[in-house]
C-alpha cells in the first residue's frame, strides 16, 4: 500500500458519472462489481519489451483507452501505450519532461482521436512493486482522476502490479487482462466432441485414423529395411575330406569282428579259451 495522499479521489467516484455502455472484451479473469481495470495484451508487451529493453534506468510511458459500463459496473479499458521518449530517465527514478509532453500529445492527436490518457506506467528494475514518492508525485499532479491508474513492472524480477485510487491512496489491485485475437480465437475454438467420435468434421480425431496411419508407417518401413537388406546366398553344407573318406569305403563286418578280437585279446580280465556257457543240466543220483 503507497502512502497516504492530501486528496479523496476514489475510483469508486466513476460509477456516479455516465458512461457509454460496451459489453466488457472476453478476458482472462474474472469480471466482478465494480470499477475494475481491463488491460490488453499487447499492451502489457509493448510495456514488457520497454522494460526489457533497458534495466539501468527506470523508463516509462502513458496508458491509453476509455471508460465504460456494463451490467457489473464501470471499468477501465486499456488500448494502447505511448512510451515516454525524452523522458528524464535515472537508475530509481524517471521524470516526463516538457518534450515527453509533447511527443505523447502529437501521438494522441494523430493515432488516438477520441480516447483519453488514463494511467501511467513506469519500470522498477530489480527492486519490486511499489510507488515511491517521486512517483506519488507524478500520480497525484498529472494522473489525479478516479479512473486513472498507474502501472509498475518489475523487468528484471518479471513482476508488475496495477494500482488504483482508493479513499485518496493509491492501492494495488488485481487487473483483468484482455488476449489477442489469435489467442482468443484458440480459446473459443470448440474442443472435440468425444461423444461422437466419427462424425462431422472431427472425424481427423478418430482412433481409428491413427491405428491406420500406424499400419502404413510400419510396413513402409519393413519394405525399406527389406529393399536396403543385402541378399545373402545359402550354400549347401559340404562334408569334411576326413568324413568323405569315411563314407566312400563300403562297409566290411569282418574287419570289424576282427577289430573286437583284438581289443578283447589284449585284455587280461577277458578269458578267450574258456567254452562259453551251455544249458544247465540237473541230474537226479544216479539214474
Amino acid at each position: 500500500m503507497s502512502d497516504t495522499l492530501t486528496n479523496g479521489i476514489d475510483a469508486s467516484a466513476v460509477a456516479m458519472e455516465k458512461w457509454p455502455e460496451m459489453d466488457a472484451p472476453h478476458v482472462s479473469g474474472r469480471r466482478e462489481g465494480g470499477f475494475q481495470a481491463i488491460i490488453k495484451r499487447e499492451v502489457l508487451d509493448l510495456i514488457h519489451d520497454h522494460g526489457r529493453g533497458n534495466t539501468e534506468v527506470e523508463i516509462c510511458g502513458v496508458l491509453v483507452g476509455n471508460v465504460f459500463q456494463d451490467q457489473f459496473g464501470t471499468y477501465l479499458y486499456i488500448t494502447n501505450a505511448i512510451m515516454g521518449d525524452a523522458a528524464s530517465q535515472h537508475a530509481t527514478q524517471v521524470t516526463f519532461t516538457a518534450e515527453t509532453w509533447d511527443h505523447i500529445q502529437n501521438v494522441m492527436d494523430t493515432e488516438h482521436t477520441g480516447k483519453k490518457i488514463v494511467g501511467w506506467y513506469h519500470t522498477h528494475p530489480g527492486f519490486d512493486i511499489f510507488l515511491s514518492g517521486m512517483d506519488l508525485f507524478i500520480q497525484d499532479n498529472f494522473f489525479n482522476l478516479p479512473w486513472q491508474v498507474a502501472f509498475v513492472y518489475d523487468p528484471i524480477g518479471e513482476k508488475e502490479g496495477l494500482f488504483v485510487w482508493r479513499k485518496g491512496k493509491s492501492e494495488k489491485e488485481q487487473f483483468l487482462v484482455e488476449e489477442d485475437a489469435a489467442a482468443e480465437r484458440a480459446m473459443q475454438k470448440p474442443l472435440p466432441d468425444l461423444e461422437h467420435l466419427g462424425q462431422g468434421p472431427i472425424t481427423r480425431y478418430t482412433p481409428r485414423l491413427y491405428l491406420t496411419a500406424f499400419v502404413i508407417m510400419f510396413v513402409a518401413v519393413y519394405v525399406i529395411l527389406v529393399q536396403i537388406q543385402p541378399e545373402r546366398v545359402y550354400a549347401p553344407a559340404q562334408p569334411s575330406p576326413a568324413l568323405q573318406d569315411e563314407t566312400a569305403k563300403p562297409f566290411d563286418p569282418s574287419q570289424l569282428l576282427e577289430q573286437m578280437e583284438a581289443e578283447t585279446a589284449d585284455d587280461p580280465a577277458v578269458d578267450t579259451t574258456a567254452e562259453p556257457p551251455g544249458p544247465s543240466v540237473q541230474v537226479n543220483g544216479g539214474v
